[in-house]
Parts: structure tokens; sequence; C-alpha cells
């Protein structure tokens, strides 16, 4: 039935408009045919194309094939590192646990079974109750001072001991110091402890309000810790540029029954037998115990305390040996499946129970400072500027020397870049491995996107055969850990104290030169290359030869260089070599 008039209109349009676009696509199609030729063969520039599109295209295939086959060979080789790491260590492992069965089981066939009662409960309270060890092992850090005493030819001096009055006024000063210290580590505990949330932005937030208690409290902080300078090694010249005097103090020495494989020692081990290796904070605690026997010490002991008190930086916290918040966490709830009321972060019960938990952790040492007083291989060189009453702290340094190996690969530095088979000296001892230092491209933005600009192009790297040579050769070299100032940043200002922090450093490298000793420290910053950039490599301190990368290392000249840790787990490094 036809349409309205209206219909048959647009109809039409329709069909107009289907031949225009039939006619368009016949010119098209015949367009097209006229550039295949004569009875459908391409013309030579179209061949040519085709061809090279198919090159193109195989060369791009190709390239993929090899990116993908060398990921491959990459990630075995990751995994055999792995494997033969593991290997090794369980041999170690099994060789340790071998020897000290053999130490131990002479040792008891020697014991009454009485004492040999004795032994097997001391050994069940180092994880319980710990401080009845400690008791244990002063009492016989005790009896061994005092058979020295009577062996000792030569008579102590008089000017070392003190008299009752001077022992009166080191003791008060010591509680006032530990007070403080306690007070301001509860303080920084709460305030990490006080929302949830990620850990390490708590704990960045808790060193950002402990900096400005103590900007608060400077005056009151710093009166303690003058009030300790009687007691401590005494004040000598600096032995370089600038109006300042240092005093420097080297680590104990272990105490005799707790050195390595010594009875205590194998005492506090018991607790982990399948490792053959007592905690690290329980040797240290027990040591600090020790040691404090010596009224010195224990002001030593509290002006170190008070360090990691007034260096506090949002950046960095000195308050603690090792890192509680996880622990405390899990102490936490713990406390919460036995029914106590911890839950809420405002409750007063959880206030009280960590309190008690953290009263706890005291035999680990006051402070992160502590720890070096118990090495007897590092040292700790603290500058003060002269002033009225009394001298005012300005900085600490604290070095180890170690060798090259074990600053890298070592488990007691926590900084180094080896992983993998790299950590066994072995491996690197083997003929044919290569080690290099790929420097740092300084100047561009530390993001993660951009990791392969920010250091020198891998395909350039050479071995280097004297960071080989100093590696396997056992010679120390000044591993510098820790540079701290002792003051607010506006009192550092105000006082022109940064001018010395710098003398001390620069004062360090140049005597490790004239030694002839390398120098190594590990960059912590979240932008490393900058703080290299705008601090160490600068004149004087990098007049040296200071130089800020990246330790690589390899089987052998035939493979790649060995795959590193996470860019964000990384270690930066300057290295000063000899």
């Amino acid at each position: 039935m036809p349409g309205s008039p209206r219909q048959m209109k647009v109809a039409k349009k329709t069909m107009i408009l289907h031949k225009v676009m039939k006619k368009k696509t016949i010119s098209s199609i015949g367009a097209r045919a006229k550039l295949f030729g004569v009875k459908g063969k391409l013309p030579t520039q179209i061949k040519a194309r085709v061809s090279h599109e198919k090159t193109a295209v195989a060369l791009k295939e190709k390239a993929q094939a090899n990116a993908s086959a060398l990921r491959i060979k990459v990630k075995k080789a990751a995994m055999k590192a792995k494997e033969i790491e593991r290997t090794t260590l369980k041999k170690e492992k099994g060789r340790r646990q071998a020897e000290m069965a053999a130490i131990i089981a002479k040792e008891e066939a020697l014991l009454s079974p009485e004492a040999l009662q004795q032994k097997k409960k001391l050994e069940s309270l180092v994880g319980k109750d710990f401080p009845q060890v400690i008791k244990k092992i002063v009492k016989d850090d005790a009896e061994d001072l005092e058979r020295h005493a009577k062996e000792r030819t030569v008579p102590m001096d008089a000017s070392e001991e003190l008299s009752e009055q001077q022992l009166s006024e080191l003791n008060r000063a010591v509680d006032v110091a530990s007070q403080i210290y306690k007070d301001m580590w509860i303080e920084f505990v709460f305030e990490y402890d006080r929302t949830n949330g990620d850990g390490d932005e708590r704990e960045d937030r808790a060193a950002e309000f402990m900096e400005r208690v103590v900007t608060e409290r400077y005056e009151e902080l710093r009166t303690a810790m003058t009030a300790l300078l009687p007691f401590l090694p005494p004040m000598q010249p600096n032995g370089g540029v600038g109006d300042y005097t240092v005093f420097e103090v080297d680590g104990y020495p272990v105490p005799e029954r707790l050195q390595k494989g010594a009875v205590n020692w194998r005492l506090l081990a018991a607790q982990y037998p399948k490792a053959c290796e007592p905690a690290l904070e329980k040797v240290m605690g027990a040591s600090l115990a020790c040691l404090r026997s010596d009224p010195k010490f224990r002001a030593l002991e509290a002006f170190s305390a008070m360090m990691g008190v007034i260096s506090a930086r949002k950046e960095k916290s000195f308050l603690e040996v090792f890192e509680t918040r996880k622990e405390l966490e899990t102490e936490m709830k713990r406390l919460q499946k036995k029914g106590l009321k911890v839950g809420s972060k405002t409750s007063a019960e959880r206030k009280h129970q960590i309190r008690v938990w953290l009263e706890k952790q005291h035999y680990q040492g006051f402070g992160y400072f502590a720890h070096y007083l118990v090495k007897s291989h590092a040292t700790m060189r603290v500058a003060f500027k002269p002033g009225v009453p009394a001298p005012m702290p300005v900085s600490v340094i604290a070095t180890e020397r170690l060798t090259l190996f074990d600053a890298l690969g070592g488990p007691d530095t926590g900084d180094g870049s080896f992983i993998g088979a790299a950590k066994s000296f072995e491996w690197c001892s083997k003929e044919g491995t290569q080690f290099a230092f790929q420097e740092a491209n300084l100047g561009i933005p530390e993001k993660v996107k951009d990791a392969k600009k920010l250091r020198g192009a891998i395909e350039d790297l050479q071995p280097n055969d004297e960071i080989r040579e100093l590696l396997l050769s056992g010679k120390p070299i000044v591993y510098l850990e820790v540079t701290a100032a002792l003051a607010p940043r506006d009192v550092a200002k105000r006082d022109g104290l940064s001018a010395i922090v710098i003398a001390e450093l620069a004062k360090l490298m140049a005597d490790a030169k004239s030694r002839g000793e390398a120098v190594l420290f590990c960059l912590g910053s979240d932008s490393p290359h900058k703080l290299a950039e705008k601090v160490y490599l600068r004149k004087p301190i990098g007049d040296h030869g200071l130089r800020c990368g990246y330790f690589r290392w390899r089987k052998s000249a035939d493979v790649e260089w060995a795959r590193e840790a996470p860019w964000e787990d990384r270690p930066c490094h300057c290295l000063q070599m000899p």
C-alpha cells in the first residue's frame, strides 16, 4: 500500500544515496585494482614495502624472543644462585650443629646429675625469665674480674678510683639521664601506637613528634648530658681545623664467658638449638649488664642514651636499638586473647601494659648508641663546642673497622649489597669472579620508573680489580655507621654547628686516606643520590675521591652481572678507595 507523499520522498532520497555510495565503492575498488597491474601481480614498489614490513616484524619478534630468553636466563641464574646459597647455608648450619653438639656432650659428661639439672633449668629460662639468666652471667663475670685482679702484677692507677662524693654525683647524674631516656622512649611508643595504619608512616610521625619535644626541652636535656661529662673520657683537641674539642671511646671487649663459643654464649644459644647462635640482643644485653659493674661505664651508657634522645630528627630516631613496633603489636594481640582490655588504642590498660612490656626490653640497652659500647671494633667520637657553663654537644660519629666483605656480605651491618651466592666468601674467592662499582648519575629525580637512568649504563660497566683485591685481602676498612647532630635544627643553625660536623667528616676521610684505608658508608635516605650530591661529594668531605654508587658482582666475564635486590631495598653506598 503506497505511503504518504512524505514517506515516498524519503524513500527516493534513500535510493539516490545508495546509488551514490555504490558508485563510490565501485570507483574505490577500481582504483585499487589498478595498483595490482596485470594478472594481479604487485608492482616493485609495493613488493619492497611488503618485504620491508615482513623484515621489521621478523626483527621485532626476534628481539622479543631474545629479551624473553634473557629474562628466563637471568631468572634461572638467580634461582641457581639462591639454591647455591641455600645449600651452602645448610652445609654450614649442619657443620655448626655437629660441632656444637660435640662440645655440649663433652661438657655435660663432666657434670654431676645435680649440675646437669641446673644447667638445663638455666637454658629453659633464657626465653622465659631472662633477668634470672643475667644474674648468673653477671655473677660469673664478677668472679672472672676478681681472678684477673689477683693475677694483676701492676697495681691499678689510684686516679681511676672515684671518691664517695664523686660516686654519689655520678649515680645521681646517671639516674636523671636514664629516667629522661625511659620517659622519652615511652612517649615515642605511645605516639606511634595511638593510631592504626601503615607502620612506617606511624613511626615517621613519632620521630617528627620527638623532634618537636626535644626542641622544646633542649636546655633541660643538654644539662642532663653535661652533668655526666666529669665521668667520661677527657676532652682532647680535635686534631684538625676549627675551635672545638672531642672525646673518643672504643667499644668494650665482650666479657670472657660471653665470647663466641664460650660457656655463657652457649647458654644463650640454647634458646635456638637449630640456629646454634644466640639472639644478638641477648648477648648484647648480658654484656651490658656485666659492664655496669664499672661506674664510669654506667655514666657512658647514660650519656649514650641521652645522645639517642637529643639527636631526634623527623627523618630518623635513635631511641631504639631494635625495632619494637611489630613485637609490641604481637604482644598486645596475645594479651587481648587472654582477656585483657588492650584492644582500644586509648585504653588505660593498654598504656599500662605497654609500660610493663617496655620495662622488660630495657636489658637490650638504652638507645641505639648503646650497642656500640659492646662492639670491640667500634669507635664513637663526640664533638663539643666550647660553651658556658659547659661545652655544647655537637655531633657523634660512629665507625667500625671491618673488612670490605664483612661490610657488604656479613650479617652484622644490615646495609650490605651482596645477596645470593655473593654472601659466601668462598664464592667471592673463586677464580674469575668480578666486582665493580656502578656509579650513580646525579641530578636526576630518583623515581623507580627512571631506575635505568639513575646509574651508569650496565653495558659500559667494567670490572674493578682494586675492589676485588680489597674485598679478598681481609684488610680493615673504615665503615662509617652513623653521623648524628646532637642539637635541634634551629640551635645548630644559630650556633653554626654544621661547620663542625663537616670538619669531623672531612677529617675522617683525610685520616683514612693518609693511613691507606678505604672508607665506606650506606646512604640512609629516600633520595640517596641527592644527599650524596648536596653533602658528601662536596668539598672538603669529597676531596679524596669519594664516589656514590652500587656494588655489582658476577661469576665470570662470560655471564651477566648478577641480579641485585629490588630497587626499594637496594643500598646505595659512598666509597673512598685507599
